[in-house]
């Protein structure tokens, strides 16, 4: 991929371990994972923290919101800076 004339940003979405549970649990009922994927899931998510990446905690907000933060440059908002 050519990045000569671009700013890259690198951009982790994040949520918390029960959220997290939430989620894939639905595609699991859905028939779309398998249900080993919420421990292998829930066990990857301290690796997340550790990236040299910006954090979006996602946990409680819109994919519309999460693609405003990172729009806006507000990557460090947190879930009650957006409810205030």
């Amino acid at each position: 991929m050519e990045t000569e004339d671009c700013q890259i940003y690198t951009i982790s979405l994040m949520c918390d371990a029960d959220v997290l549970r939430k989620r894939l649990q639905k595609d699991i009922d859905a028939g779309i994972r398998s249900e080993d994927v919420i421990q292998r899931s829930i066990a990857r998510i301290g690796l997340y923290e550790k990236l040299d990446t910006e954090k979006i905690d996602v946990s409680h907000i819109m994919p519309e919101q999460a693609a405003e933060r990172i729009i806006n440059g507000e990557r460090g908002k947190t879930d009650a800076e957006e409810t205030a």
